[in-house]
């Protein structure tokens, strides 16, 4: 008897790919407690700027991948991202953010 599933999964449909709904979910549940300034801690991809962005009176991202923070900065002028290891922080001002995102995923 085979296995069947009605997921429907692509590594290259961003809406189609299960990981990509997992991860993304998490700015959409954050939206409601977005204020002010807002830095996002390990942004990766990018994958919640357009959810979050428009929120926030500024937008900070900051992530260790040179060629993902150039291209997000192309992507969208009106953020800031900041290309540095995670701690330190020293590249931030104290008491700068309003709110701090940083979503981790955690497997079961």
């Amino acid at each position: 008897m085979g296995v069947f599933t009605t997921e429907i999964t692509s590594e290259t449909i961003t809406s189609d790919n299960p990981i990509h709904q997992r991860l993304f979910k998490a700015y959409v549940l954050a939206q409601p407690y977005i204020r002010g300034k807002v830095l996002e801690v390990g942004c990766g991809e990018g994958r919640g700027v357009d959810v979050i962005g428009p929120l926030a009176d500024a937008y900070t991202a900051i992530d260790k991948i040179a060629s993902v923070i150039e291209r997000l900065q192309k992507q969208f002028p009106e953020s800031t991202f900041i290309q540095a290891n995670i701690p330190p922080f020293s590249e931030l001002e104290d008491n700068l953010f309003d709110t701090v995102i940083s979503f981790q995923v955690i497997e079961h």
